[in-house]
């Protein structure tokens, strides 16, 4: 597992801001790109969210318009080769591709493109077999705990040891800082460089 994120990194969020319009999302990204230019002490990631809709909505609601995520995802729908001209234009204006996946049949399709980093929705946290095929990718992770509890947090190294160990570097670049929910609490503790060790050895 490569955990090397880059340093200073800036994560620009594209989503479904494409507007199901895959020249409008290319346009994003080059003005974007020209921002960036002008502060080249950063590096700089653009987000995609892939989701298989055929398959990651249920049949019953693939019509419900009148559902707010429904109606947005359908309405901005992009194929395969959309996706891939956006990473293509990604790369081509020297910044790292990123994605979140919300579904399984979306990391087949990450294997086939030049994604530098993974992103974990926290509605995902407790998504244990989409963890597992994260972890199977020799990518860095970004791992956001904003919409999981701690419970799910805490139920990480017993269910997906896998990916547990992928978010090593993650914890020790922070290691001085509790992992949150809502409050601190005292009674978690960090990880520290040799029970990491232990840790990938068992």
């Amino acid at each position: 597992m490569n955990s090397t994120l880059p340093e200073n990194l800036v994560i620009l969020e594209i989503a479904n801001n494409h507007m199901g319009d895959v020249q409008h999302g290319i346009n994003l990204i080059k003005e974007y790109s020209k921002v960036c230019k002008k502060y080249p002490h950063f590096n700089y990631a653009f987000k995609l969210q892939y989701r298989q809709l055929d398959t990651f909505i249920h049949e019953d609601f693939k019509e419900r318009f009148d559902l707010g995520y429904i109606k947005r995802f359908q309405e901005t729908r992009l194929n395969k080769k959309d996706f891939d001209l956006l990473v293509n234009c990604i790369k081509d204006n020297n910044n790292f591709a990123m994605v979140t996946a919300f579904d399984n049949e979306s990391y087949n399709l990450i294997k086939k493109q030049p994604i530098d980093i993974i992103k974990i929705a926290s509605c995902s946290f407790g998504d244990w077999p989409l963890l597992d095929s994260a972890a199977q990718l020799d990518l860095p992770i970004i791992a956001s705990t904003a919409g999981a509890n701690l419970e799910t947090i805490d139920n990480l190294e017993k269910n997906s040891l896998d990916f547990y160990a992928s978010v090593k570097s993650l914890y020790l670049q922070d290691r001085q800082r509790k992992i949150l929910n809502t409050k601190t609490d005292a009674t978690i503790e960090i990880l520290y460089e040799g029970e990491w060790k232990e840790l990938e050895t068992q």
